[in-house]
């Protein structure tokens, strides 16, 4: 915030405070006019000017302000700060109040409006009047200041109406007015307007190449003037309007304005100038560009790390949310993976002790009974020491399958699920001869995955059907269907069913319902199809009945369909 509107903030709230309720109000117009363009002190000027309008009106006597210019002031500081829709009420409230008092300020500044509102000829008839009423004001005045004034306001709005000819594309007119301004006359601040309305009347008379070349000799001047809002405001004028930039003149332009920004060492206007480039680059995909300007904003000192901008924010929303999504889906898959590895251990620590312990019993019998010469029990105890390794080396296979799943997510493959459920009937051919099973097949869609995850569930799932199953013909359906949302894979299968007590126990790793000399196995397989429809975001739903069969409908997104 500007040191000197500060001190002037701190001298009307004392002018407040003594109820000096007059000049308050004259000095809070002046101060806001002074300050309407700088959009970081809207809010402040904006509370002052409520504050002005609330004593207006509980002391109409003493305030020598008519309530119109105050609500015409409120106005069109909310019009140059693209507070539209206060702009609309304030400004034609203060049309019904001031427009019988016939005074040239209100005339000017509704000029102004109206001309950026695209009302051009409201526009230019408020010019005239203002200009009208102001020669009335002062033509009978002979002090040397009032005469001084008069000159100084009557070349300043004829300067505002050349801006609006050009604007309404009367550009004859523009010149003649203009030719009968006394530039030396005019207020400071005008001084640069008069310089670059060449400029601008080659824009509006759509000679976009001379705009080019006049907007380029008018920023060197700026530069040299030290007038680095007035550059600022060209480049943005620039960028708004279609002068059919191409990439390089835009990324100049921005640039321009950040360097331009750092000379008026505002902070605010500084970040603005910087964010705006951010966006560039970011929307070029030029990241290096992009933190580069985003350092910048820390060098400068413009942002803390616990002030970020709200316009930073939400520029970069999308990724601070997919980041954050990201850290929670990883967070998520780290804690299962923890609660995984936990349960593996604790049920590897008896399932691996259990073959190794009958290993050792049987292998301990057998040498006493060798140390005897007694060799009757021979095949039996060797027949023990087999099926219990045989176990032990399913289960290492199974870790080890578990393995090969953990490292083959990433790569993917467009899959032909028929030729999938071929090849895993083929591997399960012995078990399949041996059960006289049936699988039946129908025609089956492609799907973008991993081929050995995708594998491993088809013949996890048929080897499940076909050997929990007493049928003299065990019987595996495999179909699919789709939604909106998801592609379902179905194995229906008339084995022993399950009791829904454990649907969700057997999704547990080496989690048996029956005893190993019933069926054999592991009790993985559920366990590692479950984890391979997880890592895709799908699901398994199981529903049977005890004696009747049971039906898995495996559920995968519908985005891993194949095109």
């Amino acid at each position: 915030m500007p040191k000197l509107f500060i001190q002037r903030k701190k001298q009307l709230d004392a002018l407040f405070e003594q109820k000096e309720y007059a000049p308050f109000v004259q000095q809070t117009l002046d101060l806001t006019y002074k300050y309407i363009h700088y959009n970081e002190l809207f809010e402040e000027n904006y509370k002052l000017l409520k504050k002005a309008l609330l004593i207006e009106k509980q002391y109409p006597n003493i305030v020598d302000t008519p309530r119109g210019f105050i609500l015409n002031a409120i106005g069109v500081l909310c019009f140059h700060n693209y507070r539209f829709g206060l702009t609309i009420s304030f400004f034609f409230v203060a049309f019904l109040r001031v427009k019988a008092s016939k005074h040239f300020f209100y005339y000017h500044n509704s000029a102004g409006v109206l001309r950026e509102l695209g009302a051009f000829e409201a526009a230019i008839q408020n010019h005239d009047v203002a200009i009208e009423l102001i020669e009335k004001t002062y033509q009978d005045n002979e002090s040397k200041t009032e005469k001084e004034q008069y000159f100084s306001r009557i070349n300043h709005y004829k300067l505002d109406k050349v801006s609006t000819l050009i604007k309404a594309n009367k550009v004859n007119e523009a010149f003649e007015l203009y030719a009968t301004i006394d530039l030396k006359l005019l207020p400071q601040f005008c001084n640069i307007s008069v310089e670059a309305i060449e400029a601008y009347s080659a824009f509006y008379e759509g000679d976009i190449k001379l705009f080019k070349e006049k907007s380029k000799d008018l920023k060197e001047k700026f530069k040299k003037d030290n007038k680095y809002r007035f550059l600022m405001n060209l480049n943005k004028f620039m960028l708004k309007n279609d002068l059919q930039l191409n990439e390089a003149e835009k990324e100049k332009i921005l640039i321009e304005n950040v360097e331009a920004a750092v000379q008026i060492n505002y902070k605010k206007i500084e970040e603005q100038a910087i964010i705006e480039l951010i966006t560039f680059y970011k929307a070029q995909g030029n990241r290096e560009r992009e933190l580069e300007y985003f350092e910048l904003l820390y060098d400068r000192s413009i942002i803390q790390r616990h002030q970020i901008s709200y316009k930073l924010i939400d520029l970069y929303l999308s990724e601070i949310t997919e980041c954050f999504n990201e850290f929670k889906t990883i967070n998520s898959s780290l804690s299962a993976k923890k609660s995984e590895l936990e349960d593996i251990t604790h049920i590897l620590s008896h399932d691996l002790k259990t073959p190794l312990r009958s290993i050792c019993s049987f292998a301990a019998l057998l040498q006493k009974d060798i140390d005897k010469n007694d060799y009757s029990r021979l095949g039996e105890h060797l027949d023990f020491i087999q099926n219990s390794s045989e176990y032990l080396y399913d289960i290492i296979n199974d870790i080890n399958a578990l393995s090969k799943i953990e490292k083959s997510f990433d790569k993917e493959e467009n899959l032909d699920l028929n030729e999938i459920a071929q090849s895993s009937i083929q591997n399960l051919d012995k078990i399949i001869q041996q059960k006289n099973a049936k699988v039946f097949i129908e025609r089956l869609p492609k799907i973008k995955a991993n081929p050995i995850a995708i594998s491993i569930l088809f013949q996890n799932m048929i080897d499940n059907g076909v050997k929990y199953n007493k049928s003299e013909t065990p019987t595996l359906h495999i179909a699919h269907k789709l939604n909106k949302d998801f592609l379902s894979i179905i194995f229906a299968d008339n084995g022993i069913g399950i009791h829904s007590d454990y649907f969700s126990k057997i999704f547990t790793f080496f989690k048996r319902l029956h005893h190993e000399e019933e069926y054999e196995g592991t009790g993985f397989g559920l366990g590692i199809c479950k984890k391979i429809v997880d890592q895709y975001r799908g699901e398994i739903e199981i529903s049977s009945e005890i004696g009747k069969g049971s039906t898995f409908e495996v559920k995968f997104p519908v985005k891993l369909l194949s095109n």
